[in-house]
């Protein structure tokens, strides 16, 4: 099964979190705010929930010239995948790609496979 979905680019993460006092760490306004866009613009779109191992590709778009990082992206982003239960959890990814595009947003790509790397 394969599934392609379109999202808003996601904050970085070290926008995503803020310590709070004698409770550690919560999602911010700015998170919050975009995991509810970014469900709602899901919803919109088909997708299956995916069983077993899969690989997730993800192209996104530069919001603008400044340098960013990649990888501070990827949590936002399959933290969403799972709540929208596209997979059930991120260890179920096995090949993970994460690459800058001429996008609009976020574009993922889920794909089931037969392919197990529990070794």
């Amino acid at each position: 099964m394969r599934t392609t979905l379109t999202l808003p680019s996601p904050p970085p993460l070290s926008a995503c979190y803020k310590n709070v006092r004698r409770n550690g760490r919560a999602k911010t306004t700015r998170y919050l705010t975009w995991q509810r866009v970014a469900e709602t613009e899901a919803m919109g779109q088909p997708y299956g929930h995916h069983i077993g191992p899969v690989r997730v590709s993800i192209v996104v778009g530069r919001p603008d010239k400044r340098r960013r990082d990649l990888d501070n992206l990827l949590k936002p982003l399959l933290d969403l995948l799972t709540h929208i239960a596209a997979f059930e959890d991120d260890s179920q990814v096995v090949d993970l790609r994460i690459r800058w595009g001429a996008v609009v947003g976020a574009q993922i790509e889920i794909e089931t496979t037969e392919e197990n790397h529990d070794e």
